[in-house]
């Protein structure tokens, strides 16, 4: 599988961790587990980590999970740190999701650095949903 969740402190971040090629239908299966672990643990609070994310993915497959969000009527409380390595391809992505995300009413935003994204993420504590 070429995505793991790791959940960390209270309120829970839940941080899905890219490796290698993610193809659509991991993607897809990805979200859907973050979702499903962000409600047991009563968290909007999600960490995207491509750190080690090669591709396998395109811009037509991120508008999906966004209109996956949206369908789900996921709390607009919702927020998303996407972390990225500097200078990697794969940021014109990451921003495009970010845009899309905002343009719908949620709050995702993509760094290049963990420590501000898990800076960010706990800023804003919202309640579960």
């Amino acid at each position: 599988m070429p995505w793991k969740l790791e959940v960390s402190g209270s309120p829970a971040i839940i941080e899905v961790i890219y490796e290698g090629v993610v193809a659509p239908a991991d993607l897809e299966a990805a979200f859907y587990a973050a979702l499903a672990e962000g409600s047991q643990r009563q968290s909007l609070l999600f960490l995207a980590n491509l750190a080690s994310l090669t591709g396998g993915h395109s811009i037509i497959d991120l508008m999906d999970i966004v209109s996956r969000i949206e369908a789900e009527g996921i709390d607009r409380s919702f927020r998303e740190a996407v972390l990225v390595p500097p200078g990697t391809p794969l940021g014109q992505h990451a921003e495009f999701y970010e845009t899309a995300c905002r343009n719908r009413g949620f709050n995702a935003r993509v760094f290049n650095d963990r420590d501000e994204a898990i800076a960010w993420l706990r800023k804003a504590v919202v309640p579960g949903p």
